[in-house]
């Protein structure tokens, strides 16, 4: 058994040093599971698609990182967790994570249009939007804004409200 994980090990890294694709398929299926639930351990607060988001954007780095990988230096999938997390710091470091909650949690409050809805049904935007200055550049972000999906715009206007 521990000879098998060994070799598929070396036949992964083999492939990646090889710039074949497939080995990111292979790294995926081999460490994906367990990298993802250290992951899920560690940052408790992240959800199934959170993790899905962090593999993949492991699997990225992981590619373009590929000609640095020495395997002398340590095990892929020890690279491969390595990677995967730093990828939730840096997520939470630019906010990514955190505007993303925002946007859920916007999105709660104010659902967006569905077949159905009334418009009385839906949040006054517009009402915030009209105490903003009416400038050359403020009528530009207003079109900007307006042509935003629903729970974008409300992420925007809620920043703006007192």
């Amino acid at each position: 058994m521990m000879d098998d994980a060994v070799q598929l090990a070396a036949e992964i890294t083999q492939q990646l040093v090889q710039n074949d694709v497939a080995a990111l398929d292979a790294v995926l299926r081999a460490y994906g599971p367990v990298v993802g639930a250290a992951i899920k351990r560690k940052y408790f607060v992240l959800n199934s698609h959170d993790i899905d988001d962090i593999l993949s954007v492991a699997l990225f780095q992981l590619w373009n990182l590929r000609n640095r990988f020495d395997p002398a230096k340590g095990s892929l999938r020890a690279s491969f967790f390595r990677i995967a997390d730093h990828v939730p710091l840096d997520l939470m470091r630019h906010g990514w994570h955190k505007a993303r909650q925002r946007e859920v949690a916007l999105q709660d409050i104010y659902p967006t249009k569905g077949p159905g809805d009334s418009p009385a049904e839906q949040p006054d935007c517009e009402s915030t939007l009209s105490e903003v200055d009416t400038s050359p550049i403020q009528q530009h972000l207003r079109q900007i804004v307006d042509s935003l999906p629903d729970a974008y715009r409300y992420i925007i206007l809620a920043d703006l409200r007192p």
